[in-house]
C-alpha cells in the first residue's frame, strides 16, 4: 500500500476519476454489473452481504473476497465523518501479532449506491463472537480461570507489540474485542484501531477521569497506558458481567471514579483472585505515573 496524506486520499468526490491496479487510491471506473465493489484487481466486496455485528463504531462492515486468499474477509468502509489513520496503514501491516486483527489492503473505492468514494480496509475475518453482546449490550460469560491466559495475556501481548511500532490502539472495549474456541477454551482477538483517530470514538466509562472531563477533541492521541487503562475496565466488566457504562451519564462515570477511585468504581466492591486484582489495580492506576502500561 502506498503511502499518501489524508487529503489526497479521502476525497469528497461524486464520481470515481478512473485508475486501475491494486493500492491506496485505486478503484474501478464504473459499479460492475453484478453488484460488487472491486478494490484493485483481487478484492472483491459485497454491498448485499452487511456484517454489522463486525462492524467497529461508525464503519459499516461487508463481506469481502480477496482472490489471492483463502475464506471470507471484511470490509470496513469508513465513515466519513472520521479521518481514518492513513499514516499507520503499512506499520499495522507488518505487526506479526496472531491476537491482533489482521490488516490485508486498503484504499478508495466508488460507492455504486452513494455515487461517491469511501475510503475501506480490507482485514481477515474476525474469528468469533464479539466479547460484547450486541443484542443485550452485555458482556459474554468468560471463565474466571481462563481470563489471564485466553483473555488479557493476548490482549496485552498485541498491545505491546503496537507500543513497540509506536502505535497507540485507541478503542480497546469490548464490542472490538473477539472470542473464539469453545467454552472454557477461548481465545481473544483484539479488533481493528485504524478507522479513526485513536480515542475519538471512546465511550466514557473507558476514559480516565482527566480524559473523561474534556471533551474528545481535547483529549489527545492517548498513549499505552490509556490502553492498559481500557483493557482494565474491560476486564472489571468481565468479572461483573455488565456493562458498566450502559446507562450512565458522562458526570456520573466522572463523579463514581473521583470518588471512589477507578478501581473501586469499576469493581464495586466484588472480590477475585490476587494475581487479577493486582492487574487490575496496577491497569486502573489513576495516577497515570503509576499505571502499567
Amino acid at each position: 500500500m502506498d503511502e499518501k496524506s489524508t487529503a489526497e486520499i479521502v476525497q469528497d468526490s461524486a464520481a470515481p476519476k478512473g485508475g486501475g491496479g491494486a493500492g491506496v487510491g485505486t478503484y474501478p471506473t464504473s459499479a460492475p454489473a453484478d453488484g460488487k465493489v472491486m478494490l484493485g484487481r483481487d478484492i472483491e466486496i459485497f454491498p448485499s452481504k452487511p456484517r454489522q455485528e463486525m462492524a467497529s463504531f461508525e464503519t459499516r462492515a461487508f463481506d469481502a473476497k480477496d482472490n489471492r486468499l483463502s475464506g471470507t474477509q471484511l470490509a470496513l468502509l469508513c465513515s466519513r465523518s472520521r479521518v481514518p489513520r492513513i499514516t499507520s496503514l503499512a506499520t499495522y501491516r507488518n505487526i506479526k501479532a496472531p491476537a491482533l486483527l489482521k490488516l490485508i489492503d486498503a484504499g478508495v473505492v466508488y460507492w455504486p449506491a452513494e455515487s461517491r468514494q469511501h475510503f475501506c480496509m480490507i482485514f481477515e475475518m474476525p474469528p468469533g463472537r464479539a466479547v460484547m453482546n450486541p443484542q443485550d449490550q452485555q458482556p459474554v460469560v468468560f471463565s474466571e480461570d481462563r481470563i489471564i491466559s485466553g483473555f488479557i495475556h493476548p490482549i496485552v501481548t498485541a498491545l505491546m507489540e503496537l507500543k513497540n511500532v509506536n502505535i497507540v490502539h485507541g478503542a480497546v472495549t469490548l464490542d472490538n474485542i473477539f472470542l473464539s474456541g469453545e467454552p472454557g477454551a477461548e481465545n481473544a482477538t483484539l479488533g481493528e484501531c485504524l478507522t479513526s483517530a485513536p480515542f475519538f470514538r471512546m465511550y466514557p466509562i473507558f476514559e480516565t477521569v482527566s480524559r473523561g472531563m474534556a471533551q474528545p477533541s481535547g483529549r489527545g492521541s492517548g498513549s499505552s497506558k490509556n490502553d492498559a487503562y481500557c483493557l482494565g475496565v474491560c476486564v472489571a466488566m468481565i468479572l461483573r458481567r455488565q456493562n458498566l457504562g450502559l446507562n450512565k451519564t458522562l458526570e456520573q462515570i466522572v463523579a463514581g471514579k473521583i470518588e471512589y477511585g477507578s478501581y473501586s468504581y469499576l469493581m464495586g466492591g466484588q472480590k477475585t483472585a490476587p494475581d487479577l486484582a493486582e492487574f487490575l489495580r496496577a491497569v486502573l492506576n489513576d495516577d497515570e505515573a503509576e499505571r502499567w502500561d
